[in-house]
């Protein structure tokens, strides 16, 4: 074998090796004008996933900014729901979907949040219960393939006792290391890979804060 040969085949398996993927952001409560959504898109970012509710506020902008990343050419759109542990799971997932339903929002994947003690029950067991009813309330709406939950083995340990129960769904996996890449990724609670990895936490751009993601 040449030489020439031989460093093309090799350049080629190194070109093969590599991660293909998009990058995406999040974004919480936030009206953006259509400008701000252009320099997002303009910055490289080809999917959004917005929030519909926190344990603050309802995002009764949701409707406007899909619209806006629309516009600017962002047609890859998710959903995620932040739960309130003082509602049931069930009312505030019917609620959201209903909501989306009613206006008529096309969306790919409904994420449901799992971070944070504070914003959780005290037992597992209260928790998993819990997600099972979201879960189950979402599933009278959408396809399994459409409902993902966003977490880290450092919440899902504590606040899950690491249950296998909701490996089905997808996951989006947040770990803030600068690296658009899932390769570092260590299977728990019974998923072996994410979906999405949100890597870069709370940055300013154009006139919204996002957080990046990753998908390959």
């Amino acid at each position: 074998m040449s030489s020439r040969l031989f460093l093309a085949i090799c350049l080629l398996s190194a070109i093969c090796s590599l991660s293909v993927g998009r990058m995406g952001f999040d974004i919480s409560a936030f009206i953006g004008p259509l400008d701000c959504f252009e320099d997002i898109a303009a910055a490289g970012h080809s999917f959004m996933i917005i929030e519909l509710q926190s344990t603050k506020v309802w995002n009764k902008d949701l409707v406007h900014n899909i619209n806006n990343a629309r516009k600017a050419g962002i047609n890859d759109i998710d959903v995620y729901l932040f739960p309130q542990k003082d509602r049931t799971g069930r009312e505030q997932v019917s609620t959201a979907l209903k909501f989306l339903q009613d206006n008529k929002v096309e969306f790919g994947t409904f994420w449901l949040d799992v971070e944070e003690q504070k914003y959780w029950f005290e037992t597992c067991d209260q928790n998993i219960k819990f997600l099972h009813d979201m879960v189950n309330a979402a599933l009278e709406y959408l396809p399994r393939e459409r409902i993902g939950i966003y977490t880290m083995n450092y919440y899902w340990k504590p606040l899950m006792c690491g249950s296998t129960e909701f490996s089905s769904f997808k996951l989006w996996w947040p770990q803030y290391d600068n690296s658009p890449s899932i390769s570092n990724f260590v299977p728990f609670g019974g998923w072996q890979k994410p979906v999405m990895k949100q890597y870069i936490n709370s940055r300013n751009l154009s006139c919204a804060i996002i957080d990046t993601n990753w998908k390959e």
